[in-house]
């Protein structure tokens, strides 16, 4: 699937429900229905939030993305795929590499898919996708710290990679290629149609 390339950013009517900590960013439950979840989305308010949010707390050293606080077109793009083809997951296990706030993977929870694994190197997205998935009221659900390289296992654990907005990088390419063959006979990868390095593709 291919989109545009714009972010949705958290929105004045947003419930604040935490200010933020040591251990957790600022958070909001902003309005989830254009990506198909009806209970709403928990994420930081805005990209900038948390890289206040990373500064303050002593995490940029640690080299941090921020941009998982905003749903890129391309996430909400393969969302609604999800929601209008649930045969592409339903009863099926489902991983969502590079989740960030597992818009795709909460999506096929809802459609009626066997299982959810949202994989990402941000711990703070973790939380939120797994608050998310919560608040929807979905079940067999799961999340883990890692990256497309840190994957392993002989045989496929999952049915259908899901993943948006991973085509940053021409490094990443094989890595990504490699695990989508490895973990699932079945990959459906929404990407933008510009802001990508040369070869990322």
């Amino acid at each position: 699937l291919v989109a545009p390339r714009r972010s949705w950013c958290a929105a004045v009517g947003d419930l604040h429900l935490h200010e933020g900590c040591r251990t957790l960013p600022p958070m909001v439950q902003a309005d989830g229905t254009r990506f198909g979840l009806p209970k709403g989305l928990v994420r930081p308010p805005s990209s900038d939030a948390l890289w206040e949010w990373y500064s303050s707390t002593g995490r940029a050293a640690r080299d941090p993305d921020p941009s998982w606080a905003d749903v890129w077109d391309s996430a909400a793009c393969l969302a609604q795929h999800v929601r209008a083809t649930p045969a592409d997951v339903q009863d099926k296990r489902v991983v969502e590499l590079g989740s960030g706030l597992g818009v795709c993977g909460i999506a096929a929870a809802l459609s009626g898919a066997k299982s959810v694994e949202f994989v990402d190197r941000e711990p703070e997205a973790l939380h939120c996708a797994m608050a998310t998935a919560q608040l929807n009221g979905c079940a067999d659900v799961t999340a883990r710290l890692a990256t497309f390289g840190d994957e392993d296992g002989e045989s496929p654990t999952f049915d259908v990679v899901l993943a948006s907005d991973v085509l940053y990088d021409a490094r990443d390419m094989e890595a990504l290629a490699e695990a989508c063959k490895r973990l699932a006979p079945r990959a459906l990868i929404a990407d933008p149609r510009a802001g990508r390095a040369e070869g990322a593709r």
